[in-house]
């Protein structure tokens, strides 16, 4: 694959796994950090917009002066993807769904996915003991995949 953006909290930092994952799939990788306070619907309206067409390698035309899509042009297909590393619901299903596509030529469509959208998952877990004796279950720092 090409490029990847990847979404993660500001706080957060990947590990070391998922950097070597990345780095073996991806030639670029760009990360969009998402703000500790969060983005509010609106902005996030804005970035899943903005990241769904450089994902897509889209030509973008905007009405002179402003920032109103007038016309857009996408290739096929992209290698690139969309990696979450951080969960934010909205970007996740927006993305997901701007992805897809089909064209119609005459008797047939051609359908796909324009970029991927793709998150990190790790079925393991490990066991620590709290100083007042609780214990908790974390992430592991291995295991994970890109799915």
């Amino acid at each position: 694959m090409k490029k990847v953006f990847v979404v993660v909290n500001e706080q957060h930092k990947l590990f070391p796994e998922q950097e070597a994952i990345l780095r073996e799939k991806f030639n670029e990788i760009e990360m969009v950090k998402v703000p500790a306070t969060g983005w509010t619907l609106e902005e996030m309206k804005k970035i899943a917009n903005e990241l769904h067409y450089r994902a897509a390698e889209a030509e973008v035309h905007r009405y002179p002066g402003t920032e109103m899509v007038a016309h857009v042009i996408y290739p096929q297909k992209t290698k690139n993807a969309v990696v979450f590393a951080s969960p934010v619901p909205f970007l996740l299903k927006e993305l997901s769904k701007l992805s897809v596509f089909a064209e119609y030529h005459g008797d047939h469509a051609e359908e796909g996915e324009r970029y991927s959208v793709l998150v990190f998952h790790n079925d393991r877990r490990e066991k620590k003991e709290l100083p007042d004796g609780r214990i908790i279950q974390t992430v592991a720092a291995t295991g994970w995949k890109l799915v």
